[in-house]
């Protein structure tokens, strides 16, 4: 018999973090949108890519696909009226 104990966050065993689970296909979906989006746009375009404002334009691109999502979550999770209230 084994003495181990196994222990366990709340949530840890599919998405990692309780409530940020999000389905296999919804994540592949969004991967593949995210780089037909930005590949041809910042990256195929430049034949000479590498400069400073290169990375620094996939670097604002990154930071502004993540806020989208926070708020696309955001808005999914608010109850229904929960804007009207806060501009109250």
């Amino acid at each position: 018999m084994s003495s181990l104990v196994r222990l366990e966050r709340p949530g840890a065993g599919r998405g990692g973090l309780p409530g940020r689970r999000a389905p296999n296909s919804e994540i592949s979906f969004l991967s593949v949108v995210a780089l037909a989006t930005s590949l041809p746009t910042l990256y195929f375009a430049k034949p000479t890519f590498g400069s400073f404002a290169d990375y620094a334009a996939i670097l604002t691109w990154a930071i502004s696909t993540d806020q989208g999502k926070n708020l696309v979550q955001a808005l999914r999770a608010a109850p229904p009226g929960a804007a009207g209230k806060a501009a109250s």
